[in-house]
C-alpha cells in the first residue's frame, strides 16, 4: 500500500511536470524560431500606421491656445496619443515574447496555472527600446499596437519623490536585470497582473521589479489572492489605428 501511494504521488508529479513542460517547450520553440526581422518589419508598419492615425486624428486639431474672455491662453496639456516617428532599425532593442492567460475567471488553488498560459497571437512580441547603457527608454506595442510607450508613462509613480524615482530606475533597468538571470527566454504580459516573466531551467518565473527577484509561477499563484489571479486574462491591448 505504501508503495502504491508513493507511485501515485510520483506519477502525479510527472503529469504536472509534463503539462508544465509542454507549454514551456511551446513558448521556447516559438521564441527561438521566430523570424525577428519579420516581426520588426510588422512592428514598424504598425508604428507608421499609428503615427498617421494620430496625426490625422489629433495633431491637426490640437489647439496651441485657448481663448478665454478674448485672451489667448497657451495650451499646456499634451494629447494622450502622440506620434513617435520611431525607426526601429536605429534602436538598440530587446524582443519580449507576449503571453496571456485564458479562462482565469474561476481559477482555483487546485488548477495548474501553466495550463492557462497562451502566446498572445494578436501581437507576439513587445519590443523594448534601450539607450547605449542598456536602460529601457520605452516599449513598442505595450498598450496599443504601434504605440511607443515611454517608461515614464509605463511606470506607476506614486508616494514620495524618492520612491517614484526609485520605481522609475527599476523599470529602466528591468531588461538588464532579466538578462542577469541568464534566461532561456524573456516574456511580457500586457494585461493585468505582473508584467515581466522569464524562463529558466524550463520553468517560468514572475519577476518582481521592486524586490528584483524571480518567483516561480506556481509558487507565485499559491501566494497571491485568488481574486487577483482571476483578473488575469483581461488584457487592455486594443487596436486603435485601423
Amino acid at each position: 500500500m505504501k508503495y502504491l501511494i508513493i507511485a501515485i504521488v510520483v506519477v502525479s508529479f510527472q503529469n504536472i511536470y509534463a503539462q508544465d513542460k509542454a507549454i514551456v517547450n511551446e513558448i521556447l520553440d516559438f521564441y527561438n524560431n521566430a523570424d525577428l526581422g519579420y516581426y520588426e518589419e510588422m512592428c514598424q508598419k504598425q508604428i507608421d500606421e499609428y503615427d498617421k492615425w494620430v496625426e490625422d486624428s489629433f495633431m491637426t486639431t490640437w489647439p496651441d491656445s485657448f481663448f478665454i474672455d478674448g485672451y489667448a491662453i497657451k495650451n499646456g496639456m499634451e494629447p494622450y496619443h502622440k506620434a513617435s516617428h520611431l525607426d526601429l532599425k536605429k534602436e538598440k532593442k530587446q524582443f519580449l515574447l507576449s503571453i496571456s492567460f485564458k479562462d482565469m475567471e474561476n481559477f482555483s488553488r487546485s488548477d495548474d496555472i501553466y495550463d492557462h498560459i497562451v502566446i498572445d497571437t494578436l501581437s507576439p512580441f513587445v519590443i523594448a527600446c534601450m539607450d547605449d547603457n542598456g536602460k529601457v527608454k520605452g516599449y513598442v506595442n505595450y498598450d496599443y499596437l504601434g504605440r511607443y510607450t515611454r517608461v515614464e508613462e509605463f511606470t506607476l509613480i506614486g508616494g514620495s519623490k524618492r520612491r517614484a524615482k526609485k520605481a522609475l530606475e527599476n523599470d529602466k533597468d528591468v531588461v538588464s536585470a532579466l538578462n542577469s538571470f541568464k534566461p532561456q527566454a524573456l516574456l511580457i504580459y500586457t494585461g493585468l497582473g505582473n508584467t515581466f516573466y522569464y524562463i529558466k531551467n524550463s520553468k517560468i518565473y514572475v519577476y518582481d521589479v521592486y524586490r528584483k527577484k524571480g518567483i516561480e509561477l506556481t509558487e507565485y499563484a499559491h501566494e497571491v489572492p485568488l481574486i487577483y489571479l482571476r483578473t488575469f486574462g483581461r488584457s487592455h491591448k486594443t487596436i486603435t489605428c485601423q
